[in-house]
């Protein structure tokens, strides 16, 4: 059977880091990423020669995006493929895993097992996006093992605090930075709960088209604005390429190799002032 491991969490987490470091050791395996923005950004960061399919502008447990989550797995069957991992979108919600193991079942008998979801948290900004964000507390609830990454960023006491909490409510915890994680035990032991999400409520997006614009001016840019954001992801090209990645304004620019297109994802908490604000001050840096 073609085994199906989930990799959720928060918006710049830490998941494709841990990805990368997952897919080092593994062979037949498939990748599909997930990104609510309506250009992939993830699939291009991903290292090594693997089978990479991407489901981009929507969650995968949407109803707008399922039917294409589940053809993308049953074409798996085509290939020498022992494992899929599935990167999902950091604002879905896993919980709807179970109504696509139970479509899986119906359509291709014995094929597909799932083997759990890893949950990768953000050390620091853990408990900032839970209390506002529900669906952070699903992914939580969902997960076979949780990951802390980031312990880097925290003290001792806080991450002892953090841990405790975690392993008080019956979760299997492991700590790391910089997502490395050498053996990961999944739990099958976990009931899970059906039904689809909609949509998820509260949260919306932007796409950018930022090729007219300089790094300078776009670090400028995210200084002022990425506070009001959730998570700011894209390419910037300006005597080079470069990557862009902000997390509830805590942005880092970083060398990328190439990149074919320069565009910023933001995700947001739906407001029109927010909205009207991003792409005013967009505008205005040319």
């Amino acid at each position: 059977m073609i085994k199906i491991i989930l990799l959720s969490g928060f918006l710049g987490s830490g998941k494709t880091t841990l990805l990368n470091h997952l897919i080092k050791t593994m062979e037949k395996t498939a990748i599909i990423i997930n990104e609510y923005g309506k250009e992939s950004v993830d699939d291009k960061l991903v290292h090594g020669d693997f089978d990479v399919q991407e489901i981009s502008n929507g969650s995968i447990f949407c109803t707008c995006r399922s039917d294409q989550f589940l053809n993308v797995l049953l074409r798996a069957k085509a290939f020498d493929v022992e494992t899929i991992l599935v990167e999902n979108s950091g604002l879905a919600d896993p919980t709807g895993m179970g109504s696509i193991m139970d479509m899986l079942e119906k359509v291709s008998p014995n094929t597909f097992e799932y083997e759990g979801s890893i949950c990768v948290l953000d050390a620091l900004n853990y408990h900032k996006v839970k209390s506002t964000l529900p669906v952070v507390k699903n992914q939580v609830i969902g997960s076979s093992l949780i990951v802390i990454n980031k312990i880097d960023l925290v003290g001792d006491v806080y991450l002892t605090e953090l841990t405790d909490e975690l392993v008080s409510e019956g979760h299997q915890v492991v700590q790391t930075q910089y997502g490395q994680v050498d053996d990961v035990i999944m739990s099958r032991e976990r009931t899970l709960s059906n039904g689809l999400i909609t949509k998820t409520i509260g949260i919306s997006k932007l796409h950018l088209d930022a090729s007219e614009y300089s790094l300078e001016q776009v670090e400028k840019w995210l200084e002022k604005i990425g506070p009001l954001t959730l998570r700011i992801k894209g390419f910037i090209n300006d005597s080079g390429h470069f990557l862009v990645q902000s997390v509830l304004g805590d942005y880092r620019v970083e060398a990328w190799p190439n990149s074919e297109n320069a565009f910023l994802e933001i995700i947001y908490k739906s407001n029109d002032q927010v909205k009207s604000k991003i792409l005013e001050t967009w505008k205005n840096l040319l």
